[in-house]
């Protein structure tokens, strides 16, 4: 049985649509990230040393993201290539223009106001794509009104414009990383039963207490789902990789403690993708902390131009180490035949419900991580080699030793 069990309840719906390896003994206020040298640790509060908490972000990594959003924000328009926003985004193989007709037609009819948001909405495609999916729509109340949310922090006009049943909020120079003040005066917090978000949170200065926000103060709990893609981070003596910010995310998406489906995706520099539910109305409960956010070397494709490092404070995390390595090489070896891992009864739903794009199969579970354990001889061998070939670049220390209680 596992142990994350899924089940839809119905309810109003908020949707939001947007565009990682394992924390080591700390070494005494000397790190090594990529060819970056010796760096200083940020202590943060005693209570951010046991879950982590952007109310305890550190001034270094405060001021990153206040100097990214003003630079992001003075853009006169929205430029970002080929990731400006989509109509539809379809991550994890799931289709959007099924999904969000499913949830409409499966909400109770005394809800009278639903919503969706596009975090990192480009020119505020998709918002517009969905009007015109759900205006399509037959057999809804004709009282119910979709309020579309499209955020992004490029600058350029706010606007606000009804277009059938639906209210087209489409927001200019939004300070994702601090989506509560941002959104404050919407009173729509709790209410979201579907976020998804491509090749946004990869740019911000804080990707991971930004995740954090979106689940604990948006996802409707029991109801919410989150789709993503991955997002760059650091530990304390592994610097940024893909391969290490993939497990980071894995890492993290378990201490969430939701049911969550994730697979391996790396087409033009992308990190895996992955969609979470809600569980319940408690925040999650990350055993990270902060330590600081450093300027990046090279060519990552992230507009803020740094990294956040992080601690792990699982107890013998090494435990897990076997359990994420065949994962990742399972991912890897599927990642042409559309397996998903996690959470079964999630991917039942979205198979039975016809709500995937083409076939899609199921991997296999991905269990809690263990409070407590012994450790596995070759895991610090297996995860050597991966970094050495994948960031040359990146000065690995002589002792792999992997973190305990990290005090």
């Amino acid at each position: 049985m596992l142990k994350n069990k899924f089940f839809l309840a119905t309810a109003s719906v908020l949707v939001l649509s947007s565009s990682s390896l394992f924390g080591m003994e700390e070494e005494k206020n000397q790190h090594n990230v990529g060819a970056r040298g010796a760096l200083t640790e940020e202590k943060g509060t005693k209570e951010a040393e046991h879950f982590l908490d952007p109310k305890d972000r550190p001034e270094s990594t405060r001021r990153a993201i206040d100097s990214s959003f003003d630079t992001v924000s003075s853009y006169t328009s929205s430029n970002w290539s080929r990731e400006n926003g989509n109509a539809t985004y379809k991550l994890c193989g799931i289709d959007d223009e099924k999904l969000a007709p499913h949830i409409l037609l499966t909400s109770p009819p005394e809800k009278k106001d639903i919503y969706f948001m596009d975090i990192g909405a480009g020119n505020f495609q998709w918002g517009y794509h969905m009007a015109e999916v759900v205006n399509e729509l037959k057999n809804l109340p004709e009282d119910l009104t979709v309020h579309i949310f499209s955020l992004r922090g490029d600058g350029g006009p706010t606007t606000e414009e009804k277009i059938g049943r639906c209210i087209l909020y489409n927001i200019s120079k939004c300070k994702i990383e601090e989506l509560r003040a941002a959104l404050s005066e919407y009173n729509i917090e709790n209410k979201v039963d579907l976020a998804v978000s491509h090749w946004t949170f990869r740019h911000f200065a804080d990707p991971l207490g930004s995740f954090k926000l979106t689940i604990d103060y948006f996802l409707r709990p029991k109801t919410g789902f989150l789709f993503m893609d991955g997002f760059f981070t650091a530990t304390e003596k592994i610097g940024i990789s893909g391969s290490a910010s993939n497990a980071n995310l894995l890492i993290a998406l378990q201490e969430t403690k939701a049911p969550f489906l994730i697979r391996h995706h790396d087409a033009d520099r992308s990190l895996n993708q992955f969609v979470l539910k809600r569980p319940d109305d408690k925040p999650s409960q990350l055993r990270m902390s902060y330590i600081e956010t450093i300027p990046l070397k090279g060519n990552w494709q992230v507009e803020s131009g740094v990294v956040t490092r992080f601690r792990f404070n699982i107890p013998n995390l090494k435990a897990a180490y076997p359990q994420l390595c065949a994962m990742h090489q399972s991912m890897v070896r599927d990642q042409d035949s559309k397996k998903l891992y996690g959470n079964e009864e999630l991917f039942a739903y979205f198979s039975e419900n016809k709500l995937f794009e083409g076939p899609q199969t199921y991997g296999e579970a991905i269990s809690a991580l263990p409070d407590d354990s012994t450790g596995i001889p070759g895991a610090a061998e297996y995860f050597r080699s991966l970094y050495a070939k994948e960031d040359p670049d990146s000065k690995m220390p002589d002792a792999f030793t992997f973190g305990g209680s990290n005090k």
